[in-house]
C-alpha cells in the first residue's frame, strides 16, 4: 500500500506583492541583488496550508520563485526528474530560503519531495502528484507576476522580463495539456 499523499491540487497564494530594486531597504532587510516581484508566498496542497517554522509562509522574491520552479518543470520535462532550491530569498540568493523540491518518477508514478537544506523532512515529505497539477500553480503564481510587473509599470526584473513569464506561463499551459 502506497502511503504517499496524493496531491490533488497546490496552489500559491500571494500577499503584499511589491517591485523592489537592489539596495532597497524592503521590511527591515535589504534586498541586495537585482531587481524583483516580492511578497508573502503561502502554499496549499490539497486545500490545507503548509506551514513550516520560518519558512512559509513567508516573504521570497516571487519573480525568481517563478523562474526556478519553471527552470524545475523544464528539467523534469526532460529528464524525468529535477531538484531546486524554487523559493527564493527576498535578499535574491535562492539558497537562503533553506527549502528543497525533487520532483522524481518512481516506479511510473512523479512524486514531489520537500526537505530543508539538511535533509529534514517538510510537510508529508513525499508527495505523489501529476506534473499537470504542479505546472498549473506555477502558471497561475506567473500570472501573478505578470500583473504585478504591469501594475508597477516594469518590463523587466532580474529573474526576466514580462515576455519570458508570458512564455514561461504559456509552456507551463502547454506541458499540463499534453498531460490530459
Amino acid at each position: 500500500m502506497n502511503n504517499r499523499p496524493l496531491l490533488r491540487t497546490i496552489r500559491f497564494e500571494t500577499e503584499k506583492l511589491d517591485y523592489v530594486e537592489a539596495g532597497v531597504d524592503f521590511r527591515e532587510g535589504t534586498r541586495l541583488y537585482g531587481s524583483a516581484v516580492i511578497g508573502r508566498v503561502h502554499l496549499y496542497l490539497n486545500g490545507d496550508e503548509l506551514c513550516v517554522e520560518r519558512r512559509i509562509p513567508d516573504e521570497f522574491d516571487v519573480s525568481d520563485t517563478v523562474k526556478s520552479m519553471f527552470e524545475m518543470s523544464s528539467e523534469f520535462e526532460r529528464t524525468g526528474s529535477a531538484s531546486a532550491n524554487p523559493f527564493c530569498c527576498v535578499c535574491g540568493d535562492r539558497g537562503c530560503a533553506y527549502l528543497d523540491w525533487r520532483l522524481e518518477t518512481v516506479d511510473s508514478e512523479t512524486r514531489l519531495i520537500m526537505e530543508d537544506l539538511v535533509g529534514n523532512p517538510i510537510g508529508a515529505h513525499q508527495y505523489r502528484l501529476q506534473p499537470k497539477t504542479l505546472y498549473n500553480a506555477v502558471a497561475e503564481l506567473a500570472e501573478t507576476v505578470v500583473a504585478t510587473m504591469k501594475d508597477a509599470g516594469i518590463r523587466r526584473t532580474t529573474a526576466g522580463t514580462i515576455q519570458e513569464f508570458v512564455d514561461w506561463h504559456q509552456q507551463l499551459v502547454q506541458w499540463k495539456e499534453n498531460e490530459l
